[in-house]
């Protein structure tokens, strides 16, 4: 069976065998094949992308269909969209740093040392004459594969038992050293284990492999190879690399931007050491900057820096809409989450050489500072911990508190609605905690749907797949009785929109997801839905300060019923691509069905997708969660409150033994102020790439009495 399938170790495929000899070997070998193991998710991720994104990408040019992962994956594999979509953009990082440093090279040769190589067929791709799209790299490349012994005895089977890749790097003319060991004119293996840099350095310092030949431009890459290795280990190999004239180096491994306790960085972290393969590394170079002052001090003096979402934001737009269709789905937030624990590093020692605008990363954008202000806030009972994401909830009048929530994900869809009851009245302590009743709908007719609104009894829009919208208006009751209203006009269908109560018989709703035409201002961008009518308008809009808000997806709203005044913050602008970083203050007038956009102010914390937002006062609102494209949220700038009349911008600190001992992962959440002085956090997590979803702890604010 190990034979057949090279994902298979043979050391720990023997742990059948009791015998002392092998139980040594195992305990000798087991951190290193641990380490090893990763590279078999890693590489089986790959072929899901290649199966996937390769046909269809290419479908319109005359770029190779050839595929290179299934020799090393014997098995058809299918990942989640996000991690198809992250994976596309790791095989991406380093061919576009591959080409920049092509660019540049003025006719001289490269040689790519693949450092932790792991199943890496990135070799054969760029060798294989047939391949259109790399006959940039044609008689102009060669590689060496550096890694433990033991893998590069598996990956030298697999080449010699491939007629095709054993075609690419002209087989027939190689010299076959040892198990381990395979040379070809362009293509080589090196077995070094890069634990012991002293083993690296005389392996550096062997002139078959050419490596201080001025001539030649030495590319040395560690996609998540060194990241496992102590700091010392994995700086002492920087190092020596930094001394090779005309050297680049390119890595890419984990950051923890926010430290170790923010939601996705825990769990990231804590995923790798149950693997008893733990991140080293990050722990003592953790953000951009770290990584910036670790590679000047190891000697590369010129460095291109950023996480992977600059790296998706400089692809073209046109590129990142294919991407969109080939396998469409809109939690972004985890997507944004997942890019932004990842560095993509380009370093060079040749002075002259200098990042073009095509591939250099912009200046790092950073929260600013602000002022905070204490707020009660604990932990809800765990009832309330309900394990689901993106469904919709809302308050109802007259029961004192009673929340009702429909619909969700977890991780599947899910067709049930929830009542929520507080076991305690106003002003009383929560001790009493919350009970909750499951009202299952078997209506095979009623369609399971997420990111839609659920306000006042009336659920509109959503979606199943992310192709799928749902046209749908329901009426809910308030038990297991619902009956269908009016539907979405076509070609206006909703998900990932905002809804909000602007009177008691009248629903406001604002943006979403618009599959028909997705321009950036719609006359249909606000519809107002009255209840006893049944009827949808489309609501036209005014300025009095030169300025609209485009019609956007994942962005949040909340009106205040009493004064007349809402607010519009963040989201998606499907058109381009770009995240707003404003927010709107409107009146609307029931009457004429009018919106008049009143004021508007800008700040990087208000560019969120997927936030929720609610009036705390009559001149403040409580923004909460969400994601960011420019930066990841920590325990001061989660949770924050604007007021509205002098934008002025407050933190509400996460209590330091919630935030480092909970799960606060605020996404595909719910917000809702219960009471004057209560305001609640519940459902919502996340699948975190893949490292395994996380649910999110419900929470209880308490405000100040007025």
């Amino acid at each position: 069976m190990t034979d057949n399938n090279p994902l298979v170790n043979p050391v720990l495929s023997s742990r059948s065998d009791k015998s002392l000899s092998k139980k040594q070997e195992r305990k000798s070998k087991y951190a290193d094949l641990a380490i090893q193991g990763t590279n078999n998710s890693s590489i089986a991720s790959k072929r899901s992308v290649e199966l996937l994104y390769l046909p269809k990408l290419n479908k319109d040019d005359k770029t190779t269909k050839s595929e290179y992962f299934k020799w090393f994956v014997p098995k058809n594999i299918k990942r989640s969209p996000c991690i198809n979509r992250g994976y596309w953009l790791r095989l991406h990082a380093i061919r576009s740093r591959l080409k920049s440093i092509l660019e540049s090279n003025n006719g001289k040769k490269l040689l790519v040392i693949n450092l932790g190589c792991g199943f890496d067929p990135l070799p054969f791709e760029l060798l294989d004459r047939s391949n259109k799209s790399a006959e940039c790299f044609q008689d102009t490349i060669s590689f060496i594969d550096v890694d433990y012994s033991d893998l590069l005895v598996n990956k030298i089977k697999i080449i010699e038992n491939s007629q095709e890749l054993s075609q690419i790097i002209t087989r027939e003319q190689s010299s076959h050293i040892s198990e381990d060991t395979l040379i070809t004119k362009n293509y080589r293996t090196a077995p070094c284990d890069l634990n012991d840099s002293q083993a690296f350095e005389i392996l550096s310092q062997d002139e078959s492999l050419n490596l201080n030949d001025t001539n030649v431009i030495k590319i040395f890459i560690a996609e998540v190879s060194l990241a496992y290795m102590k700091p010392s280990n994995a700086d002492g190999i920087i190092s020596i690399c930094s001394k090779i004239p005309n050297s680049h180096f390119v890595i890419l491994e984990q950051l923890i931007p926010e430290g170790p306790y923010e939601p996705f960085a825990k769990q990231m972290l804590k995923h790798f050491r149950n693997n008893d393969s733990p991140l080293q590394s990050v722990l003592t170079y953790p953000t951009i900057n770290s990584q910036l002052e670790r590679f000047k001090k190891l000697g590369f003096p010129i460095i291109n820096a950023g996480d992977m979402l600059n790296l998706w934001k400089q692809l073209p737009l046109e590129t990142r809409s294919k991407i969109e269709t080939i396998q469409p789905f809109d939690e972004l937030e985890e997507f944004h989450l997942f890019a932004h624990h990842y560095i993509l590093l380009h370093a060079t020692n040749d002075t002259l050489f200098r990042f073009t605008d095509d591939y250099k990363f912009p200046s790092q954008v950073h929260a600013p500072l602000l002022s905070e202000r204490s707020l009660k806030i604990k932990l809800t009972h765990e009832e309330l911990n309900i394990k689901r994401s993106f469904g919709s909830s809302y308050v109802s009048k007259g029961t004192k508190n009673q929340i009702t929530y429909h619909g969700g994900c977890n991780p599947t869809r899910l067709n049930e609605t929830l009542i929520i009851t507080p076991l305690h009245t106003e002003g009383s302590p929560s001790e009493e905690g919350y009970q909750i009743q499951t009202i299952k709908n078997d209506d095979p007719n009623f369609k399971k749907r997420m990111n839609h609104t659920f306000v006042n009894g009336i659920i509109i829009g959503g979606r199943e797949a992310p192709h799928r919208p749902i046209y749908e208006t329901i009426k809910f009751n308030g038990n297991s009785e619902y009956s269908y209203g009016m539907e979405l006009p076509h070609g206006i269908e909703r998900h990932r929109h905002c809804a909000v109560n602007v009177s008691e018989n009248e629903i406001l709703v604002f943006g979403g997801k618009v599959h028909s035409t997705p321009d950036a201002y719609r006359k249909d961008a606000f519809l107002s839905y009255d209840i006893s009518k049944d009827e949808y308008t489309e609501v036209p809009y005014y300025t009095a300060i030169h300025t609209t808000p485009p019609c956007l997806i994942g962005s949040s709203m909340s009106y205040d019923k009493e004064r007349n005044i809402g607010v519009i913050l963040g989201g998606q602008l499907f058109k381009d691509d770009s995240f707003s970083d404003k927010l709107y203050k409107f009146s609307y007038c029931s009457r004429k069905k009018e919106i008049t956009i009143l004021d508007v102010f800008s700040n990087p914390l208000f560019q969120r997708y997927g936030s929720k937002c609610v009036f705390i006062n009559d001149h403040q609102i409580m923004i909460v969660g969400g994601t960011s494209p420019e930066i990841v949220f920590n325990d001061r700038t989660t949770i924050i409150t604007v007021d509205i009349l002098t934008a002025k911008i407050n933190s509400i600190p996460i209590p330091r033994n919630i935030w480092e001992e909970s799960q606060v992962f605020l996404v595909g959440f719910e917000l809702l102020k219960i009471s004057e002085t209560k305001v609640l956090i519940f459902a919502g997590g996340a699948t975190c790439y893949g490292f395994g979803s996380v649910s999110n702890v419900g929470i209880e604010i308490t405000l100040p009495s007025t």
